[in-house]
């Protein structure tokens, strides 16, 4: 009862103020706020709460509206990325609880699939938009859709997190995502590049934008598992380190050796 309030009102607000209300409930999901300055106003249990809120109601928003939402894209698929259910078991053990795993197990896969299910009638007031695009939102869409269904849908990182023991070794060509799954998921790395290429169109920043905040997880996240993650994401976008790339290291090394 306290969340369908809660969505309620984040519906008025959105519809007073989308580009506000946007902005509001994607900040849980940003780096800044995991490892910014406001880090320290909020407990653990704080952001893991916050976080389940932003999910719930960003989801929800996509059905209404979803061109507010996207300069918070680079955010919001990073962390759908890292914090999806996965089939590959990390040295550590995992510290959310069931009830939390098997919350976000639901919701990530929703927000995804809402996100995209929203994206045709942006495509289609975009001439440069050609039909594999299309075809690329229709595949995931179908996956997503199935594994919500089914409620048994994971990303298997086994392979992208090993190959960082033989960085120099050639790599396969990529594969289709329909194509880059294993016995227990998808590949992860199939998966960003496919959010890439639909999603690039409206937003063309996209692949520099998440690879910033892939990065600033990779550097800064308590989670060795999610650090790796991290890594392989930001491996999997493929961009250039820029300048602001390039000072969060030389941030983070400043760090290490003090």
């Amino acid at each position: 009862p306290a969340m369908d309030v809660c969505q309620e009102v984040a519906l008025v607000c959105f519809k007073a103020h989308a580009a506000t209300t946007a902005r509001w409930v994607s900040f849980p999901v940003t780096a800044m706020y995991h490892f910014g300055a406001v880090r320290e106003n909020f407990t653990d249990e704080d952001r893991v709460a916050q976080c389940e809120s932003g999910i719930i109601l960003l989801s929800g928003l996509a059905n209404v509206n979803v061109e507010p939402i996207v300069p918070y894209l680079p955010a919001v698929l990073n962390f759908s990325i890292l914090h999806f259910p996965s089939t590959t078991r990390f040295a550590e053990v995992a510290l959310a609880s069931p009830v939390e795993s098997f919350r976000q197990r639901h919701r990530l896969p929703a927000l995804l699939h809402n996100i995209l299910a929203a994206l045709p009638p942006l495509l289609a007031d975009r001439e440069d938009v050609d039909e594999e695009t299309l075809d690329v939102v229709n595949s995931l869409l179908v996956i997503l859709r199935t594994g919500m269904d089914v409620r048994h849908m994971t990303l298997d990182w086994t392979r992208s997190v090993s190959d960082f023991s033989s960085p120099l070794a050639r790599r396969p060509a990529p594969t289709d995502i329909t194509q880059a799954r294993s016995f227990g998921g998808l590949s992860p790395l199939a998966m960003i590049r496919e959010l890439v290429r639909a999603l690039t169109p409206v937003l063309p920043s996209l692949p520099a934008a998440w690879g910033y905040e892939a990065i600033q997880w990779g550097l800064n996240a308590p989670d060795f598992s999610i650090v790796l993650k991290a890594h392989a994401s930001y491996s999997a976008l493929g961009v250039p380190a820029d300048t602001n790339m390039l000072q969060s290291l030389l941030h983070y090394l400043a760090v290490m050796i003090n």
